[in-house]
């Protein structure tokens, strides 16, 4: 992940690309990558906000069980850049020699997540890895958001894909316990939803996951598609769930206070704000 975050700066700022795993040496790299580069320069203030944002995200990821995804480190280092701007931190010496960079632009989207329509019911599963310890949640919720089943289970050493396709999986048997006329997935990883679209192949475990999984939504004629996390909230709850072994319940009543809640929001239909870069 850190990887894919010094390369994406490092091809925005023109950085020359050193094949070495120091920290110090990717960071002397950019000092002298133009003659007009100072103490204050961007190019010696932007090596400072990635090993920074790095930090906070690595913080996030151990002890909330955040995801470690580069889109929101490259954001955040973006979203302080932007912050110093309009505090007129920065003046034009200090991009002199930098012709590319531009802070990126943004936008505000108001997502919750949407009742089934009538007759219909949705599945809503995701994965967690928290304190190096791999687990999962999901729930099915009919058209009045009433909780028809919610699961977590723990998983192996796999990574957050596999565990989230086994996720899936998990839940789509246990949609074939109960009768369902019409069946709805979400995901909130994008990167499944284009897997499972696609037909591609990948890896043990996961090419077996997504063949079974395939399988499945034919079987109930549906398809998985994607949700913002933020809307997907009850089952990313029911992944981090602070409890011993597998997990299943047919009534709201044996689940987690905060879980309850958010179905309880979701079923007023409670928007969330998400903050999303524009595409240039």
């Amino acid at each position: 992940m850190a990887a894919q975050v010094w390369s994406f700066f490092r091809r925005r700022f023109g950085i020359l690309h050193l094949n070495s795993q120091s920290i110090s040496v990717e960071c002397l790299s950019w000092f002298p990558s133009t003659s007009s580069v100072s103490a204050n320069h961007i190019r010696a203030v932007i090596p400072c906000l990635i090993l920074w944002s790095l930090w906070q995200a690595r913080n996030k990821s151990r002890f909330e069980g955040a995801r470690l995804e580069p889109q929101g480190v490259i954001w955040a280092v973006g979203s302080v850049v932007e912050r110093l701007g309009r505090a007129k931190m920065f003046s034009s010496a200090h991009f002199k020699g930098v012709a590319t960079w531009r802070p990126r632009a943004t936008r505000r989207l108001v997502i919750s997540w949407k009742l089934p329509p009538h007759g219909a019911v949705k599945l809503n599963t995701d994965a967690s890895v928290t304190r190096g310890k791999v687990s999962g949640g999901g729930l099915l919720r009919d058209h009045e958001s009433r909780l028809i089943f919610a699961f977590y289970k723990e998983f192996g050493e796999v990574d957050v894909q596999t565990a989230e396709s086994l996720e899936l999986l998990q839940g789509s048997l246990y949609c074939k316990r109960v009768w369902v006329q019409l069946l709805l997935v979400e995901v909130d990883l994008a990167g499944l939803v284009r897997l499972l679209e696609s037909g591609g192949l990948a890896k043990w475990p996961l090419c077996n996951a997504l063949r079974q999984i395939r399988s499945m939504l034919r079987s109930f004629n549906t398809t998985a598609t994607h949700i913002f996390r933020k809307a997907n909230a009850a089952s990313d709850k029911l992944a981090t769930m602070d409890t011993q072994g597998d997990f299943f319940s047919t009534t709201l009543q044996q689940l987690p206070k905060d879980v309850r809640a958010t179905i309880f929001l979701d079923s007023r239909g409670i928007p969330f704000v998400r903050t999303q870069v524009v595409r240039e």
